[in-house]
Order: C-alpha cells, then structure tokens, then sequence
C-alpha cells in the first residue's frame, strides 16, 4: 500500500494553498543518541535499531510536521564503498520508506524520499561524468520510488551533479523537489545562488531551495539571490527553506558553512539555535514566498514546534503537542501567579534586550 493513495492532494496541490512543515534533523540526532557513526554519516543504523528511526518520526509529527522524510540520507554506493559499509542501498532504503509509511498511516503526513549526492565530485569536482551519477541515482530511487509522495533530491554541492539527479527523478512522474547546500557564496564550482536556482528549475524541479551549511538567518538571505534570479527568468516553482539549527552569521564567506566551523562536528552544540531564534525568520521566509518549511542538523523537535507554531494560521491547523505550548509571553503564566525566578523570560522583549546575542560557537578570546 502506497502512501501516495491515501492522500486527497498532491504535495504541490497542499503547498499552492498553505505552508506545509517538515521534520527535522536525523542523522545528527541519531549520532548523539548513540546508533550513528560520526564522518561516515550514513543510515545502515535502520536495519538493526528501527524503533530508534520510528520514535524520530512520531516526535516530529507531534509538534506539528506535515511531512516525514525516509531515512535514507546517504544511502548511495559511492558513499557506502568509501566509507566500507557492508551494506545494499536497496536493502537500507526500503526499510526507510517501510517505516516512513507506518508512521504516515498513523497520522496522515505526505511521505518525502531523499536523494542524496553520489560522492563522485568528491574526486573529481571538475569532471561531470553524468553516465555514472545517474546511475548512482538510480540505485537510490528504485527502492523508494513506488513508496513516497515525492522526491526530495537535496545537499547537493555542485550545479551540474544535481541537475543529473532532476533528470533522472522526473523521469518516474512524481514531483521533484531540489535543494543544495549552498549560501551566499554559491556553489562548489562558484555558480552563484541565483544561477543555482534557475538551473534546478530549469531542469524540472518543483520545489527549490537551501539545506544544510547555513542557519537560518543566513539561508534567509541565500533564499533572496535566489528568488530574484528565479523572478528575473519568470520562473515560479515553490520554495525550500531547510537550514541547519547552529548559528553561522561569522561563517557566511565560508563556502561550506559550519562544517568548516573549528566545532564540526563534536562540538557545534555551542552554536545551537534556541527555539526563540527560529521564529522571527520563519515569518521573515513566509513574507519572502517560502512555503516548505524544514530543519536539517541540529533542528530538534521543539524548534519545528516553534515552526509548526509561528505558521499555524497559514497552516489551519493544530497538532498533538499544540496543547503543550504558548507563544511568546503566555508560557510563564504560572510563573508570574507565583512570583518565581521564570517571569518574563518567554516574552520576546526579554530575549531580544537581555538575550540578543546567545551563543554563536565562537572561542572567546579569553
């Protein structure tokens, strides 16, 4: 039984009328829960521990995600022969969508499968050997393609592999989204961010946008270069936003964001968002045109909450753990009845004049 059967609209249909929220952060998640290797990344972790993928999901669908996303982030050959997985894509990925459609059963949220990069620009970034990418792609898409409502092709680097990747996506008549993890300063080759999103588009993709590298405030304004290109050219596909939950305002001329932080990866805790940071740019990215809404690493359930939240008069709708939660200056109601020391500190006067500047992970020169 497809997921895609049980649902009266299109992914795309759902965003032409409403924002929609995603889940958030996996595979960093799951390496700080103790069943992923940190540097190789990569999801083998599902086949001997999937109640610890299950419970991930049902998380994000109590705070309000539309959408859950297979765990299938870096499930391609290349990457498992680099890093000597002993392990089948094929395998790996069908049990990500099986359990993508529990969870989608059990509360009606759109199914995504992620495509993820080959690793072949890894070697060499200036030869586009498209034969072998696609074929690369293929072996991902073909255990999850009869099982999701749409394609998610995302952390892309490079330009002409993600176009590839769109080309071989569309071929399966599912709508395509495509996102890079590029910032300001564009792509791995230079491609600027304009011209990344006209290409993506220009290639087919529904849905384009940012994922990973950057944070919020920094992918907000990547969303910008991009928006006007795709305005320039007359080209109208929705947009993306999924950013990392750390800040990045000091690495915004760094190329690869924060993994280029001297924290990545053990230590980007310090540069964590808190959920006050991400409300404000989720209404600044609405009033852009954004209306796909997601976290990547570093994005935990309670931020997508703030999301989820911050959207839900866009959205119409409420969510299991709504009812455990109150915009700024409501949550510390019981503290101000009772004089304790939380009064006023949910209000966002507070976090703006005493807490303006939390933590950005830079080492203090003292």
């Amino acid at each position: 039984m497809t997921n895609t059967q049980d649902h009266k609209e299109s992914i795309l249909e759902a965003l032409a009328k409403r924002p929609l929220v995603s889940d958030g952060s996996y595979i960093f998640t799951l390496e700080r829960r103790g069943y992923i290797l940190a540097g190789n990344w990569t999801p083998e972790m599902i086949l001997k521990h999937p109640d610890a993928v299950k419970q991930l999901h049902r998380e994000y669908v109590h705070v309000g995600a539309d959408i859950i996303q297979a765990f299938t982030f870096g499930s391609t050959g290349t990457r498992f022969k680099k890093h000597g997985v002993d392990n089948q894509v094929d395998q790996i990925n069908s049990k990500a969508c099986k359990i993508a459609q529990e969870i989608a059963q059990e509360s009606n949220v759109f199914i995504c499968g992620g495509i993820s990069p080959t690793g072949i620009f890894d070697f060499v970034p200036e030869f586009v050997d498209k034969q072998a990418i696609a074929l690369d792609i293929s072996g991902q898409l073909m255990p999850i393609i009869a099982n999701v409502d749409y394609i998610l092709i995302e952390f892309f680097f490079n330009i002409d592999e993600i176009e590839v990747a769109i080309d071989v996506c569309k071929q399966y008549g599912k709508p395509v989204a495509a996102s890079m993890r590029v910032g300001p300063p564009g792509d791995q080759q230079g491609r600027s961010a304009g011209e990344c999103a006209v290409r993506m588009a220009k290639a087919g993709a529904d849905i384009v946008g940012v994922n990973c590298s950057f944070d919020p405030k920094t992918s907000l304004e990547t969303m910008k270069l991009m928006k006007a290109a795709l305005d320039k050219e007359g080209l109208s596909p929705f947009l993306m936003m999924q950013p990392v939950g750390y800040h990045t305002q000091d690495l915004t001329e760094e190329r690869y964001g924060y993994s280029g932080a001297p924290e990545f990866p053990f230590c980007v805790e310090s540069r964590g968002l808190t959920r006050f940071d991400v409300i404000d740019v989720t209404r600044e990215a609405y009033e852009l045109g954004v209306r796909y809404f997601g976290g990547c690493c570093g994005h935990q359930p309670y931020h997508m909450r703030e999301i989820a939240y911050e959207l839900r008069k866009e959205t119409g709708k409420t969510f299991p753990g709504a009812k455990y939660h109150k915009p700024y200056g409501e949550n510390m109601a019981f503290a101000a009845k009772h004089k304790t020391g939380y009064h006023g500190k949910d209000t966002k006067e507070f976090w703006q004049q005493v807490c303006a500047n939390p933590s950005s992970g830079r080492q203090s020169n003292k």
